[in-house]
């Protein structure tokens, strides 16, 4: 794990909150690993003035899951390389799809302003929204043991939408 950030779309003090998932992994080749990952979570944030100084007093939060196909890429992967260092590091990029509901708030009264994912008519429940993901980064494995590793990673995701904070525009 690491953290996990969106980028595209939350133009707030943002973050990820509650995150959990599983990742599976297939060793291609020496180089290479094809990674698959779902995972669910909530986006949330708030944001308490405009660019123009005016008080916004808006917040907001995401309900999410989604899925990725990742491959990583080992650039040290090479043989004598690889036996001088007790950490594998990767780069990866991928594509997948988020599904979610989100809901835009005045701060101060607790008023809805913003849905999507949501019908306005009391706030009932409608389908999830799905748009795509393209999930980039860098990583470090650490083996422990025969079946184990340790992995730190840093991972963004661009998210190709307008509404990952109920906000258009």
């Amino acid at each position: 794990g690491g953290p996990t950030m969106f980028w595209g779309d939350i133009d707030v003090k943002g973050k990820a909150s509650g995150v959990f998932g599983l990742n599976a992994n297939i060793r291609v080749t020496p180089y290479l690993t094809n990674s698959i990952s779902a995972y669910r979570g909530r986006l949330q944030g708030e944001k308490d003035k405009f660019a123009s100084g005016n008080p916004a007093n808006l917040g907001f939060y995401n309900d999410f899951w989604q899925i990725d196909r990742i491959y990583k890429f080992y650039p040290f992967s090479h043989p004598k390389l690889q036996q001088d260092l007790p950490v594998s590091p990767y780069i990866f990029g991928g594509v997948g799809l988020i599904n979610y509901k989100s809901y835009k708030f005045n701060t101060l009264t607790d008023k809805g302003i913003e849905w999507a994912g949501y019908s306005r008519e009391a706030f009932k429940k409608s389908p999830y929204r799905t748009d795509l993901i393209l999930p980039f980064g860098l990583g470090v494995e650490y083996p422990v043991g025969n079946m184990f590793t340790l992995v730190l990673e840093h991972k963004l995701m661009y998210a190709h939408t307008d509404l990952l904070d109920a906000h258009t525009g």
